[in-house]
């Protein structure tokens, strides 16, 4: 973490990309151990790999993961938008080549609970969900993607942690190149 005050007094609350992603193993192992031992104890695993053992499934299931990482960033712009009202001309998205990681920059300071609806939104709608409604209906559709885009979380999970202390109603302004933020302590940033 870049634990560092700046000459106007915020905090940087930011990790860098890669450092983010090595950082998420335990998060993703969480993930994986919370979820797909309950699915394993309802609907057992014998259907879990046969359905993406044909190549059509398993190019379907990249197809939809693809997918599903453009909606993630778009999610985290649709509640900045919804819920800060930042005009989408203020959010920029873009792919970090060295750390393979594509990203939703907002580019105005919001409140700390803004960013935080904002870094939870795109697992709780991708992610949280569809593991729900496959340990209902025994979907391993629902379950792998909901797996996925909970796993592909774990960065916003982190930087939710990283975080934790800042208060609801102090601003942050989200990193430009790293993941996390730095909080705002004087006008501008």
């Amino acid at each position: 973490m870049n634990d560092n005050k700046h000459a106007d007094g915020g905090i940087d609350l930011s990790i860098s990309l890669l450092k983010a992603n090595i950082f998420s193993l335990p998060i993703v192992l969480l993930s994986i151990a919370v979820t797909y031992l309950p699915f394993r104890f309802f609907w057992g695993i014998d259907n879990l790999f046969a359905e993406f053992s044909g190549s059509k499934n398993f190019l379907l299931l990249l197809v939809f993961f693809f997918v599903g990482i453009v909606l993630h960033e778009l999610i985290h712009a649709v509640s900045w938008r919804l819920f800060a009202k930042i005009p989408f001309s203020r959010i920029k998205f873009g792919f970090n080549v060295k750390s393979l990681s594509p990203y939703a920059h907002c580019g105005e300071p919001v409140t700390a609970k803004v960013y935080r609806m904002a870094l939870v939104a795109p697992a709780i709608l991708l992610g949280i969900i569809p593991v729900a409604i496959s340990f209902v209906t025994g979907s391993v559709w629902f379950f792998i993607l909901g797996e996925l885009f909970t796993i592909t979380a774990s960065g916003d999970f982190l930087i939710f942690w990283l975080i934790r202390k800042v208060k609801n109603e102090q601003l942050v302004a989200d990193h430009p190149e790293r993941a996390g933020c730095k909080v705002v302590v004087k006008s501008g940033y």
